[in-house]
């Protein structure tokens, strides 16, 4: 009996040392950082990055109908305007929400082809900009019966 305790005892020593020298093993990996000092332009939280989201939600009775979505991180004022594809200025208001959220609706109209959601800064520079292409598809349902 005092071997078999023996034997037991031994082997439990031996996956327990096997385990930790795995889990030290584990642990030796490093991990790098991005040095903010050394590349200022960086953003290192991308989810806060300044970043312009743009989602189609559908056509409504209205028209049609937009979630938009702009971080800025900068707090600072920022222009948000929608243009059709001639350029001409649909809608255009300065914001200055840390985090801005628009739902936009705008009526259906034939002529427009395309629209361009446009994030400018303070000083009139394009920070982003999103293009929309509008295509439309007409169906019609026929039914055909034959005899």
């Amino acid at each position: 009996m005092n071997m078999q305790t023996f034997n037991n005892i031994a082997k439990r020593i031996i996956v327990l040392n096997m385990v930790v020298i795995t889990l030290c093993c584990a642990v030796q990996a490093k991990a790098t950082t991005i040095n903010a000092t050394k590349f200022p332009n960086t953003v290192l939280d991308s989810a806060s990055a300044p970043k312009l989201d743009l989602k189609y939600v559908g056509n409504t009775t209205d028209g049609l109908e937009f979630d938009v979505r702009y971080n800025n991180i900068s707090g600072k004022y920022f222009y948000f305007v929608i243009k059709d594809g001639n350029g001409v200025v649909l809608f255009e208001q300065s914001y200055k929400n840390k985090v801005f959220y628009k739902k936009v609706q705008l009526p259906e109209v034939g002529d427009i082809k395309a629209l361009s959601f446009t994030i400018l800064n303070d000083k009139d520079e394009i920070v982003q900009t999103k293009e929309v292409k509008i295509t439309t598809n007409f169906v019609e349902d026929v039914f055909v019966k034959i005899n």
